[in-house]
């Protein structure tokens, strides 16, 4: 016999509720009331339980609360950072905590790693430019010579392959090499950053902008938008720094 079934869905599971028809015809020996309620009674118990399968929500809006409270931090977090002022620090700290479990949800294990290592690196940017709660007058704006800037970039390069071969080999990431390529990247650029590295601006507009095309190849879409005002800002921060003083010094 076909029963028909009424679910009502929940997250993260779903209930299930079998409604059964009248058995009767099928078990004609049962004449009582009693046999009946009972009959019926065991029949519905039988199919009242959970579904294991969670209800999954289109790709991107699961998160998309704790992403906008990220990406409303990461805002300000680099504005700060533009205007040279040390609460760009804690504040980036809140905000790469957050993306690590939002790159987490959508297999982006790299960028998983990268929001982790951020954090020192959160640690460490606040420390080098503060000191005891006054701001660190020994950490100016500079700007990196050639050989500085290659040996960086072929760190950068070479933690990207490494990481992308880790990734390809021993996890389901979705996008290994790519997103390996724009971790190492972005360490980098972090680290000049911390250091007041004028050239860490026109790496973090390089990274950002392919940045928002994987996020929105991911359906990340209002980190997608974080990341394409984060390209505007870091066009103002480069200019801002460029303009320092203590770079024409």
């Amino acid at each position: 016999m076909i029963v028909p079934t009424l679910c009502v869905g929940t997250h993260p599971v779903t209930l299930c509720v079998t409604v059964a028809q009248s058995r009767d015809a099928e078990r004609p020996e049962l004449h009582s009331h009693a046999e009946r309620g009972n009959d019926l009674s065991s029949h519905r118990r039988s199919h009242i339980g959970y579904n294991q399968r969670p209800l999954r929500l289109p790709q991107g809006t699961a998160m998309s609360g704790l992403e906008l409270f990220a990406a409303a931090l990461g805002v300000i977090a680099v504005w700060l950072t533009v205007k040279q002022n040390p609460w760009c620090w804690p504040i980036g700290l809140v905000m790469v905590l957050l993306y690590t479990w939002i790159f987490f949800d959508v297999k982006l294990y790299s960028d998983m790693l990268l929001q982790v290592i951020y954090a020192a690196l959160q640690l460490y940017g606040w420390w080098q430019w503060t000191r005891a709660g006054e701001v660190k007058q020994g950490r100016q704006v500079t700007s990196l010579g050639l050989q500085p800037i290659l040996q960086g970039l072929a760190v950068g390069a070479v933690g990207s392959l490494l990481l992308g071969a880790a990734m390809a080999h021993w996890t389901d990431a979705a996008q290994p090499w790519l997103d390996a390529a724009l971790t190492g990247f972005s360490l980098v650029a972090q680290m000049w950053m911390a250091q007041k590295r004028v050239q860490c601006w026109p790496l973090w507009i390089t990274v950002d902008v392919i940045f928002v095309g994987l996020f929105l190849y991911k359906g990340l879409y209002l980190t997608a938008a974080l990341y394409a005002l984060f390209t505007v800002i870091a066009v103002q921060g480069w200019r801002e720094w460029r303009a320092d003083p203590a770079l024409h010094a």
